[in-house]
């Protein structure tokens, strides 16, 4: 929050808030997050099998049904344990992530591509 100048700093109507991520990034993350979508679609097997996001929830709930189901035939215990981490995207490495896509799908290297630059 920012206090608007010449404003009692007690007031509450003294303060607006303070936007500080673009309106273009918000757009090209998005855009991002898309591609990402299609790709992990369309090549599975570089999401490992434990790791659900970008996922449905029926296919995560798909995926834990069938190893409870099998523990339980097989007269085992099962211990499922969740890690959901707030904000995982906003928070990563963006170049990284990019350029570790584009070694994994060579599909993915676009050189005209403002979103995948190298």
């Amino acid at each position: 929050m920012v206090r608007n100048s010449g404003k009692l700093a007690n007031l509450p109507t003294s303060w607006r808030p303070s936007v500080l991520l673009s309106y273009l990034g918000k757009v090209l993350e998005g855009i991002v997050a898309s591609r990402m979508q299609e790709t992990l679609k369309a090549n599975p097997e570089l999401l490992p099998a434990r790791q659900f996001g970008w996922r449905t929830t029926s296919e995560v709930f798909e995926y834990m049904l069938d190893k409870v189901y099998s523990a339980c035939v097989m007269g085992k215990f099962v211990t499922v344990m969740g890690l959901d981490i707030n904000g995982a995207y906003d928070n990563i490495w963006r170049q990284a992530l990019l350029q570790t896509l584009a070694d994994k799908v060579p599909a993915l290297d676009r050189r005209d591509d403002p979103v995948f630059p190298f």
